[in-house]
């Protein structure tokens, strides 16, 4: 599986680059459609951003399941949105936390 994985992230740089965009952009339209509280806009950002990578992997499994690379790019998606959220929730947390 790693291997897979490290060939698929080497092979799709670009992919990998649009899925950054896609998290960023829906980071950025949750937080900008939010209204209320810095709290509650940057909750929504991050909730905004989060998809169901579990569904995602149920409907590959069950309507392309002979096509294993599909299956791998979304969890590859999945990790992407993690770092991504790591790093967003973290700077939200410091900014809540700053007086």
């Amino acid at each position: 599986a790693g291997a897979g994985l490290l060939n698929f992230g080497t092979g799709n740089l670009q992919a990998i680059g649009l899925m950054l965009l896609l998290v960023l952009a829906s980071l950025g339209l949750g937080y900008g459609l939010a209204g209320g509280p810095e709290q509650q806009r940057s909750t929504t950002a991050l909730v905004t951003a989060m998809r169901n990578p579990g569904l995602a992997l149920l409907l590959t499994g069950s309507h392309a399941p002979a096509l294993p690379a599909v299956r791998l790019g979304v969890i590859v998606y999945a990790l992407v949105t993690l770092v991504v959220l790591a790093v967003a929730g973290a700077a939200a947390g410091r900014r809540a936390t700053t007086p």
